[in-house]
């Protein structure tokens, strides 16, 4: 309804006039509000107003019973749902859910009071001096973040966090004061065990527990509350394994240009334009403004794809990469076609093309990233089919094609089916410092046998026992410096993990599940530090081990010993096999056409696979691409 609607607009009037029919019986009240000043904040009203329409909360009991599961956590210090408040978070999921139209029931009284609360900000802050009129509506203004209950948050936001009202107040710039707000607020604690929609602003305040959503949009709160300018970026489907994703940016009122940040993790600088490490293909800003521009690129297209569709959605992929276009090769008979990743379960559209003849001309993408020109499935079932070669935009900005050279072959050692993501790095990095021990009984006494001195190379580390003297025990000891996340601990005769031993965990640690350790699913982890009692584990066998391995938390995405693999290579006629086999040993060997995108699937087990290119002796995923010189 927004589309169509906004696709006739062509003045202010129209806007007002459709605002006024939807609002309905609430018309007096929103009247009230275009009324009521005879100064600058009268276009600030008329700005929302007219941006009100389409807006609406979700409302419920079931979200009502949810931020009470919320309001439960932490439970023996864990931020996700237990079994039993999964299954009652589930049936609270499950119930009605209502929509309540802005237009129709917001009062005057409100809004005012939050274009005069977000005014003062601006006359106050001298960082805010110099806003546009649509910059101060667009990044002040804002009197919600999605779909949630809306709720008067700025004063409620500002007295919770009245500590940092002097810092901010001493700030020199926007970027100082977010620094200042960010480091008050924290993260949220990360927990996306339920499908809900934005959640309140009170009750993100009482709880901060949600996913990269939830933290988002608290962010905003904080942030607006106190004057500082900010929005949200987001990615539809990233190019490393298909997920959505969102995060905070501050406008920089000195440069004029806007800094992503990343509470915690990431602190609001001046110094540089982050990286988070994430590739991103496009990137959307989500704005109180209806993008008409927008609604206009899928005129007199059937059925476009849901997902690109949002009014709200500005493209500003160029503010992280700088402007582009290339005209890539398609055969798709005057279809629209689509600028396309891959994911586990097929292809995504993350942006559609402009067609001039038989070529797709797409702009302003992220370089070096592995794309696919993709075309609805022409059958009635869902999904996309590639209609030319796969290609990525080169640091120059020209086009690469990934053609293969199939009179060209290329031996490659492969030990991963998707990149090794910046968390997993972490997750790895931790074990440094940990040491193990060997000895007689569950008391010692004890002996070095490994002291992890770099982070792993790859999911099992191995110590191998070629000194072994009888002992049944060993001892696992945490860093001194940090904590680690623990998946499993192995004993085996041999190098690769095959003929496992039976394991206890002996050490009676209240903060240890004892199995998880020994249960032989490496997915399952422990958090675990110096703090906790030394893990001491008995070999409850007669036969000599050869191996110890230690299993950081991890992704099971590596080689391992005893499953079977198929690597595909992309050609004029897709996918096609370079054969099967049982891996040996940690790694597998293929060989496969120069200049292909290839794509290795575990055929035993799991689903997360990504594609790759094999560059300079490398295994090379999306995540990996800027190593190309």
């Amino acid at each position: 309804m927004i589309a169509i609607s906004f696709g006739c607009v062509t003045t202010r009037e129209d806007s007002m006039d459709i605002a006024i029919g939807q609002a309905k019986d609430n018309a007096p009240e929103i009247r009230k509000v275009l009324t009521h000043y005879d100064d600058a904040r009268n276009d600030a009203a008329e700005y929302m107003v007219k941006n009100m329409i389409g807006r609406y909360g979700i409302s419920g009991e079931g979200l009502d019973s949810i931020e009470n599961l919320f309001m439960e956590l932490p439970v023996n210090g864990v931020w996700n749902f237990d079994s039993t408040q999964l299954v009652r978070g589930n049936q609270f999921v499950s119930m009605p859910l209502h929509r309540i139209n802005d237009l129709e029931t917001v009062s005057a009284e409100y809004l005012i009071g939050n274009i005069d609360d977000a005014w003062r900000m601006k006359e106050v802050r001298n960082w805010n001096k110099d806003l546009s009129m649509e910059q101060f509506c667009e990044l002040l203004l804002p009197y919600r973040s999605g779909d949630e209950a809306i709720s008067d948050w700025r004063q409620a936001y500002r007295s919770h966090y009245d500590s940092i009202a002097k810092s901010v107040n001493k700030a020199r710039n926007s970027v100082e004061a977010a620094a200042i707000v960010s480091d008050a607020i924290g993260e949220v604690h990360y927990n996306n065990d339920l499908g809900i929609p934005h959640r309140r602003a009170l009750s993100l305040l009482e709880a901060p527990v949600g996913s990269c959503r939830d933290d988002c949009d608290r962010t905003i709160y904080a942030m607006r509350a106190f004057g500082v300018p900010v929005a949200t970026d987001e990615l539809i489907a990233s190019p490393d394994n298909g997920s959505a994703h969102q995060w905070s940016v501050v406008y920089d009122n000195i440069d004029r240009v806007f800094r992503t940040f990343d509470n915690n993790r990431f602190p609001p600088t001046r110094d540089s334009i982050h990286n988070d490490f994430r590739r991103k293909g496009k990137v959307y800003r989500y704005t109180s403004a209806i993008n008409t521009d927008r609604i206009d690129k899928f005129k007199g297209i059937d059925n476009p794809p849901a997902e690109l569709l949002n009014p709200r959605h500005k493209d500003v992929t160029a503010e992280y990469f700088g402007h582009n276009e290339v005209a890539v090769p398609v055969q798709a008979a005057g279809r629209p076609v689509y600028l396309g990743v891959v994911m586990p379960e097929g292809y995504k559209p993350i942006d559609i093309a402009e067609r001039k003849g038989k070529k797709a001309i797409f702009r302003d993408i992220e370089p070096e990233v592995i794309y696919f020109p993709i075309i609805p499935n022409d059958d009635d079932s869902s999904g996309f089919a590639v209609c030319g070669m796969p290609f990525m935009v080169k640091k120059d900005g020209s086009l690469h094609s990934f053609i293969p050279q199939c009179d060209k072959l290329n031996k490659m050692e492969l030990n991963r089916k998707t990149a090794v993501w910046f968390h997993q790095k972490e997750r790895f990095a931790y074990m440094v410092g940990c040491k193990m021990q060997l000895g007689h009984s569950e008391s010692g006494p004890w002996h070095d046998i490994d002291s992890i001195d770099a982070p792993p190379g790859s999911n099992y580390y191995r110590i191998p026992l070629n000194n072994y003297n009888g002992e049944r025990y060993f001892r696992f000891l945490a860093s001194e410096y940090q904590r680690c996340q623990l998946a499993e601990i192995i004993a085996s005769t041999d190098s690769l993990a095959i003929n496992r031993l039976p394991l206890t965990l002996v050490t009676d640690e209240p903060a240890i599940d004892r199995h998880i350790l020994v249960d032989g699913d490496i997915l399952g982890w422990v958090k675990y530090n110096k703090h906790h009692k030394p893990l001491i584990f008995r070999i409850d066998s007669e036969q000599r081990p050869g191996s110890l391995f230690v299993v950081p938390r991890n992704d099971d995405n590596f080689v391992v010993p005893g499953e079977e693999y198929e690597l595909m290579y992309f050609g004029k006629n897709g996918w096609q096999s370079l054969g099967r086999k049982v891996s040996e040993g940690f790694s597998i060997e293929f060989e496969a056409p120069d200049n292909a995108v290839l794509w290795l699937r575990n055929l035993t087990k799991g689903k997360e696979e990504q594609v790759f290119i094999w560059h300079g002796g490398k295994q090379l995923f999306n995540t990996n691409l800027k190593e190309i010189e």
